[in-house]
């Protein structure tokens, strides 16, 4: 999608969510009560004999907790029995709070995590397991972005990128870590409403720039020689590729800051604060326009994370499970190989 383009959705986009903004503070002033709150009894009602309940390791926020924690009622238990109530449990709640910890059902093995996930993310999934000591393979595709686990990035995974997780899965297992969450719906209220709307109308461009030779090759990143492969990848992924005279590549992708739920809430749902400032490296963002982004904007939006975020203690064990559009995170494990992952993706890609 060409900038010019870009401007003219991102200003109807801009519109909408202006809509939708007013629209959910007139659907609140006649209910007292929060959409997407969840309180003990009702939570006991889709889970009998497994207790959510309120933690101190929750943040409060107008949808309910963040991350909403489940455990089993009295000692730790295997997870097996209660595969259908944590399911059900997942399927209402993760799309609507943004997280769930799972806590005390005996996932202490690479087999058991991969069960865990599996049982509970339904048929309509894709997974991605990345489970040391196994030697990670790093899909290096332009999707993908290397963050240090000692970072504190708040960030959802490939949210440039037309296909991107819909959910990530989380294991503590050997060593207690913290992961920092946020809600990207309160990031989103958190911003000024300028740099909002100067964003949704300018939109984002991401950029990455690829050698012909050397250790950033197109070809190694892509694992091909093959022009045309390459080109139906990024079509993919939503990006535009361009060949240059020696032999580099270089892609890039237009899309709006921000995307609404499925209740319609705006959501703040974009890397600029990861890539914005960066010299040298092979990722640039830049308005959709072709102009530059304010630094005092990244430095507001890193100010909303960071004044949105929580950070949760993770005990050997502990699964969690994230909506990768509605929860960014980052994971801050001091002991390497510590924490098992997997991406999930639905069937159906979103464009």
């Amino acid at each position: 999608m060409k900038g010019r383009e870009y401007m003219k959705l991102g200003q109807a986009m801009g519109s909408e969510l202006a809509r939708s903004s007013a629209a959910r503070a007139l659907r609140e002033s006649h209910d007292s009560r929060p959409s997407g709150v969840v309180d003990t009894a009702e939570a006991w009602q889709v889970a009998p004999g497994a207790l959510i309940r309120k933690s101190g390791i929750s943040r409060p926020t107008s949808r309910g907790l963040l991350p909403m924690v489940v455990l089993p009622r009295g000692p730790e238990r295997a997870h097996d029995p209660f595969v259908p109530r944590l399911q059900a449990c997942r399927d209402r709640y993760l799309h609507r709070l943004g997280s769930i910890l799972f806590r005390g059902f005996r996932v202490a093995e690479d087999a058991q995590f991969r069960n865990f996930v599996s049982a509970l993310s339904g048929a309509a999934t894709t997974l991605d397991f990345d489970i040391p000591p196994a030697r990670r393979i790093i899909r290096r595709w332009p999707g993908s972005i290397q963050l240090p686990a000692s970072e504190d990035v708040l960030h959802n995974v490939r949210a440039y990128s037309r296909y991107r997780p819909s959910a990530l899965w989380f294991w503590c297992m050997v060593a207690p870590f913290n992961v920092a969450l946020v809600d990207c719906r309160d990031v989103y209220a958190e911003i000024p409403a300028p740099i909002r709307q100067r964003w949704s109308d300018r939109g984002l461009t991401y950029m990455r720039s690829f050698e012909a030779t050397g250790a950033l090759s197109w070809a190694l990143v892509f694992g091909t020689s093959s022009h045309a492969e390459v080109e139906r990848r990024s079509e993919q992924q939503g990006f535009d590729c361009e060949w240059g005279p020696q032999g580099a590549l270089r892609i890039w992708r237009s899309c709006s800051p921000t995307q609404l739920d499925t209740a319609g809430i705006p959501v703040w749902l974009n890397q600029a604060h990861v890539f914005a400032g960066a010299s040298g490296g092979p990722w640039r963002v830049q308005h959709a326009d072709g102009s530059p982004i304010a630094p005092a904007d990244v430095q507001a939006v890193l100010q909303a994370f960071d004044a949105c975020k929580t950070l949760l203690p993770c005990e050997v064990g502990d699964v969690l499970v994230i909506d990768n559009m509605l929860t960014a995170h980052a994971c801050l494990s001091p002991v390497p190989n510590t924490l098992g992952v997997a991406r999930e993706y639905r069937t159906e890609q979103e464009s």
